[in-house]
C-alpha cells in the first residue's frame, strides 16, 4: 500500500507537564491496532519496529519515542485492507514509574468514499484526463468557430444584413414605401416605421444577449475543465496514500 506509516509521541514528569521524561519497557508487543472500532487487535506484531534502535529519546531527545508500522506486512492475513480505519494504542509502557496506556494515533488505508478511493475504476485519472481532453478539443473548436471570421461569427454578423433570394429586394421595397408614406404625414405608416425600429433594435439586443450567453457558456466550460484538470494534477502529485 504505502511506505511504513510512523507514530512519535512524547511523555513527562507526572509532577511536572512541562518536563519531558523518558520512558521505559517499550516493546513491538506493546503496539496494539484495532481495526473499525473492534475490540479485536491485530493477531501479529510483525511489521512493527521501534524507531532508533529501542523506541526511546528519538534522536538524542528526551521524551521522544516512536515507531513505524509496515502495513505491507501481511502475516495475520486480511488485517490491513482497503477502505478500513485503524487506531493504534500503545499498551502498558513505564513513564515516571508509573504503566500508562495511551491513543497513538490513527490512519485509513484509501478512505472509503474519500477522493482517492473514488479516483479509481471508472474515475480514474487515466478516464478524467481523456475526458478533459475532450472538453477541451470541444471548447478550442467552439472558440474557432467564435472568433472573428470564425463560422459562428460570420453568421451571427449575417443576420442583420443577410436575406434569402427575393425577399431582400421585397422588404426594401415595403420599408422604402412606408418611408415615403411617413414622410407624406400618413399616421399608420409612421406607425409601423417605428415599429420596424423597435423590432430591428430588439433584435439587435437578442443578438448581443445570444453572443453573452455563448461567452458565459464558454467560460463556464473552460472553468470546469480547468477545475477538473487541476484536481486530477494534485491527485496525481500526492500519490495513493493511505
Amino acid at each position: 500500500f504505502a511506505p511504513p506509516l510512523v507514530f512519535m509521541f512524547a511523555t513527562f514528569d507526572s509532577n511536572d507537564p512541562s518536563a519531558s521524561v523518558a520512558l521505559s519497557g517499550i516493546a513491538v508487543t506493546d503496539i496494539e491496532i484495532y481495526k473499525n472500532g473492534v475490540a479485536t487487535t491485530r493477531a501479529s506484531d510483525a511489521g512493527y519496529v521501534l524507531l532508533d534502535t529501542d523506541g526511546i529519546d528519538f534522536d538524542g531527545k528526551v521524551g521522544i519515542g516512536g515507531f513505524s508500522i509496515d502495513i505491507d506486512n501481511d502475516t495475520d492475513a486480511g488485517f490491513f485492507a482497503a477502505g478500513q480505519e485503524y487506531d493504534v494504542v500503545l499498551a502498558s509502557i513505564t513513564v515516571d514509574a508509573a504503566t500508562i496506556n495511551f491513543h497513538a494515533g490513527s490512519f485509513s488505508i484509501e478512505r472509503a468514499g474519500g477522493a482517492l478511493a473514488l479516483l479509481k475504476g471508472s474515475n480514474s485519472l487515466a478516464l478524467i484526463k481523456t475526458s478533459t481532453d475532450r472538453l477541451t478539443a470541444v471548447r478550442a473548436a467552439v472558440l474557432t468557430d467564435w472568433i472573428n471570421g470564425g463560422r459562428l461569427d460570420l453568421l451571427l454578423d449575417a443576420i442583420p444584413t443577410t436575406m434569402v433570394g427575393t425577399d431582400n429586394a421585397f422588404l426594401a421595397s415595403v420599408g422604402g414605401a412606408l418611408a415615403d408614406a411617413a414622410a407624406a404625414g400618413d399616421n399608420t405608416a409612421d406607425t409601423l416605421v417605428q415599429m420596424a425600429d423597435w423590432f430591428e433594435q430588439q433584435r439587435a439586443l437578442d443578438i448581443q444577449r445570444m453572443e453573452a450567453g455563448f461567452q458565459q457558456m464558454l467560460d463556464r466550460d473552460y472553468q470546469t475543465v480547468n477545475s477538473v484538470q487541476q484536481l486530477a494534477s494534485y491527485v496525481q502529485y500526492q500519490g495513493d496514500l493511505p
